[in-house]
């Protein structure tokens, strides 16, 4: 059965919903140990992980078996899932870990701005599916 919400764009974006959700936990964790003796830093692993299955070729939706084929016929974002990988890289001299908080309240203004992008792109779906229901 094909459903308005059951396109890749539409589960793309809740996919980057999840994965946003658990790199704002893990870098929240990694900030809240920057003072913890020995503390690994973490980090989310995903979007490397879509290019390796997909290859960011994915297919369009055919509405019609006369329509041609758009990209490439694997396009299962569901069976992709984020990894949380702890850091190798040593602690440095005179430092207690190797988390940089620098970098990881950088990473935090740009996983918001994701977040804040896939709310907008689900809002805007919503939006659209409101305006032509009201239309019919």
């Amino acid at each position: 059965m094909n459903s308005i919400f059951n396109d890749i764009g539409f589960d793309a974006t809740k996919k980057g919903l999840d994965v946003s959700s658990l790199r704002n936990k893990v870098i929240a964790q990694n900030i809240s140990n920057v003072s913890t003796p020995g503390y690994s830093a973490s980090k989310v692993k995903f979007e490397e992980l879509l290019d390796e299955k997909l290859g960011f070729k994915l297919a369009g939706t055919r509405t019609n078996q006369n329509h041609l084929p758009v990209g490439r016929a694997n396009n299962d974002i569901h069976n992709i899932n984020p990894v949380v990988e702890a850091s190798t890289a040593p602690i440095p001299a005179g430092k207690v870990n190797n988390i940089e908080i620098d970098k990881e309240i950088v990473e935090l203004a740009k996983n918001s701005l994701n977040w804040d992008t896939y709310v907008n792109l689900i809002s805007f779906k919503y939006r659209l599916l409101s305006a032509s229901i009201r239309r019919q």
